[in-house]
């Protein structure tokens, strides 16, 4: 009797293992609250590359290039 109580213990704490896995999974492929939908340019976006182009205009890229070796591309990228 103590052994099936362990066992079907055991098979309960699994499941629920795999359904918050199977949970993260399907979260991991959903769309956040508040996205763009496909094709739609979001309302920030614009602002943000604005204020990226101009940092790179003004040098950041060279910037970075002298506190890391790869500042200058991932500024860029």
């Amino acid at each position: 009797m103590l052994r099936r109580c362990l066992r079907f213990t055991i098979l309960i704490f699994v499941l629920g293992i795999l359904c918050f896995l199977l949970w993260l999974n399907v979260r991991a492929y959903a769309a956040p609250r508040g996205a763009s939908a496909r094709g739609e340019i979001a309302e920030d976006a614009i602002a943000q590359l604005t204020n990226i182009e101009r940092r790179l205009r003004a040098g950041e890229g060279a910037d970075m290039q002298k506190i890391f070796p790869e500042g200058w591309f991932f500024s860029h990228a």
